[in-house]
């Protein structure tokens, strides 16, 4: 059963324990995160709780941002999946040498509409979509 908690209890559990996967998932659940925390997360050395932070809807953006350089290509998937997607991060994972990261960012329905005018430097869904090995429809 899912409770949300206050900002400041999620504070203090997460100040006690910011490595338990279980903690982090716990405070994940949560709707009022505080941005703070989420930023920490984010910073994790452990990718599952990178993944939680790239996934959670209040994730700032600067903190999407660095989870574009993250090794994980799981956490890198979850920020093309993220619901605040914004142009110029969704324009870095184009570049995304793994499919997967592309085919996420493809299937996101909140990703930003991407030109196929041939001058343009930005790429299409479908090319997308293509350059991921895969097709699918939105």
């Amino acid at each position: 059963m899912h409770i949300d908690m206050e900002p400041g209890e999620i504070r203090r559990i997460f100040a006690e324990s910011p490595d338990d996967i279980e903690v982090c998932r716990r405070i994940a659940e949560n709707s009022h995160v505080p941005f703070k925390v989420l930023a920490d997360m984010a910073d994790s050395t452990n990718p599952e709780i990178a993944i939680l932070a790239a996934s959670h809807p209040e994730t700032s953006v600067s903190s999407l941002q660095k989870l574009l350089q993250h090794q994980e290509i799981a956490v890198r998937c979850a920020v093309a999946t993220n619901r605040q997607l914004t142009q110029q991060i969704a324009m870095a994972l184009t570049k995304d040498p793994a499919p997967q990261v592309r085919l996420a960012l493809a299937k996101n329905p909140k990703s930003p509409p991407f030109s196929a005018e041939p001058e343009s430097s930005e790429f299409s869904l479908a090319i997308l979509a293509k350059s991921s090995g895969f097709f699918f429809t939105r």
